[in-house]
């Protein structure tokens, strides 16, 4: 059956297919640190590190990799989505973002002028990156019929 807007459809099957090819890669890039993350948080084996300059270089090195997997997760949950939720996870989304850096930035608010601070900061970045991934995942992967479920629609 012929369409009468080919050319529309054959590019939003191109883009389909491109957006599926590279969260394919995405996904298999980052294997080996959403198995580290699910073994053991990136958080708690920063905390193993016996000196400060290992554990900043730790903390800044697993912020990186949590963000890219929250990245990740963030494209598998929009995919899931009906347009009209997705308008809404965006907004939620930036709120949280926003959420996240005031209230790391209010924790530590006494030690601004240490150095102590990026470390920290970048801890409770770290940590609420993780509380977010794990809120994404079993918003995907739970029961049908649970409050919030988004993954068996």
């Amino acid at each position: 059956m012929t369409s009468i807007f080919p050319c529309i459809e054959t590019t939003i099957l191109k883009n389909c297919v491109a957006l599926i090819f590279i969260l394919m890669i995405t996904h298999s890039s980052f294997v080996v640190a959403d198995e580290r993350f699910k073994e053991n948080t990136l958080h708690n084996e920063c905390n193993k590190k016996e000196d400060y300059r290992d554990w900043n270089i730790c903390l800044s090195e697993n912020y990186k990799k949590a963000r890219m997997i929250l990245n990740t997760e963030h494209k598998i949950f929009m995919m899931r989505l009906k347009p009209k939720q997705r308008v809404f996870f965006q907004e939620t989304d930036e709120a949280w973002h926003s959420y996240r850096r005031k209230e790391c930035h209010f924790d530590i608010m006494d030690m601004e002028d240490g150095s102590i601070y990026t470390p920290l900061l970048t801890s409770c970045y770290l940590q609420m990156t993780e509380a977010r991934i794990e809120k994404l995942r079993s918003a995907l992967d739970c029961e049908e019929g649970t409050m919030y479920c988004m993954g068996k629609r």
